[in-house]
């Protein structure tokens, strides 16, 4: 699979999400349903219809492109395994995942909220401490490798 066809697969997959997501809105802006169980809902089967999509491939043949279902030990995320970067894009998700933890702490005695939603600040600060220290460490693996 070449790069580009692997791109175009990856958008095809991400535009289905976005579409089911904004019709999760459409439903919650005409009143049929509540915001989160209409975003929820768009969301689910936005991820359904865009692992239905992955499973499928790009190739390119004399006719044009066509869609092929993928063969066992082929998908879409082996190959993106393959796919170099710059090792400070590590980095700059761990400062973002900092930024999020942070912003999760500060919000609590800021905004006062209720027992559950502090909760959740918190699960979401712990997560983001977590990821931040996992990309923080896998960018120095990466440096070391380099």
């Amino acid at each position: 699979m070449t790069r580009s066809l692997i791109r175009r697969d990856l958008a095809e997959a991400a535009a289905l999400l976005v579409v089911c997501v904004f019709l999760g809105v459409a439903v919650t802006v005409l009143g049929y349903a509540g915001v989160r169980e209409a975003l929820l809902g768009g969301a689910t089967v936005g991820l359904f219809a865009a692992r239905i999509r992955l499973q499928f491939v790009a190739e390119r043949t004399d006719t044009g492109i066509v869609r092929r279902r993928t063969r066992a030990g082929e998908s879409v995320a082996k190959a993106l395994n393959g796919i170099e970067y710059p090792a400070v894009y590590d980095r700059y998700l761990a400062v973002l995942c900092l930024c999020v933890a942070a912003g999760a702490i500060v919000a609590i005695p800021v905004v006062e909220p209720s027992p559950r939603v502090t909760i959740y600040l918190v699960v979401t600060a712990v997560v983001g401490f977590v990821s931040a220290g996992a990309a923080y460490g896998l960018a120095s693996i990466r440096a070391g490798k380099a």
